[in-house]
């Protein structure tokens, strides 16, 4: 879903690089955003950082309960990003679940991760349902801030394992096989 739109008058250079990002996962759906996030981060293509956008919604039972997607910096190439829509949440379900594993994978792969609240429900579906990145999305993207770990405290734990000759992450109650990228 590549965009095509003509924007004039952007004053960052940099916008025109990442203007048609990649898109991994599906809008709403946890697994295969999981499994996007697991791809990337055991890929041999480290990515720069990632930047997790939450859409600041309601409170429950006094915690936010925000949806949530990442940007993936230069992956797989340099100059390049990619999408990784809003499967995940800040809620105790499976978008909650489904957080606490990438957060954990995240930590586990020392990948920098930044972290930029919106309040712009608009903004933010373009580029989670529609992987639209504007100038506006992209300039709040630049301006994040490195990831508090606290905002999200349920981080999952990983463990890299053997069994036989194959090795897998274990991260919560999910097993992903490795394919190379991680193999010690």
């Amino acid at each position: 879903m590549p965009d095509n739109t003509i924007y004039e008058n952007v004053d960052d250079e940099d916008f025109y690089s990442y203007a048609s990002p990649g898109y991994l996962g599906e809008t709403g759906m946890t697994l295969p955003c999981v499994n996007a996030m697991v791809a990337i981060l055991t890929s041999p293509f480290r990515p720069k950082k990632i930047t997790m956008v939450s859409l600041a919604s309601a409170y429950l039972m006094g915690k936010p309960d925000d949806d949530v997607l990442f940007f993936i910096w230069d992956w797989p190439r340099e100059r390049n990003g990619t999408v990784v829509p809003d499967g995940f949440g800040t809620h105790f379900g499976e978008g909650g679940t489904g957080l606490a594993a990438v957060l954990g994978l995240i930590r586990f792969c020392g990948v920098p991760l930044e972290h930029v609240i919106l309040y712009d429900e608009g903004m933010f579906d373009e580029l989670a349902k529609e992987g639209k990145l504007a100038p506006r999305m992209f300039a709040s993207l630049k301006s994040a801030s490195p990831y508090s770990w606290h905002y999200y405290d349920d981080v999952s734990e990983v463990r890299q394992v053997k069994r036989g000759s194959r090795a897998f992450l274990e991260v919560g109650h999910w097993t992903f096989p490795l394919l190379g990228a991680m193999k010690g």
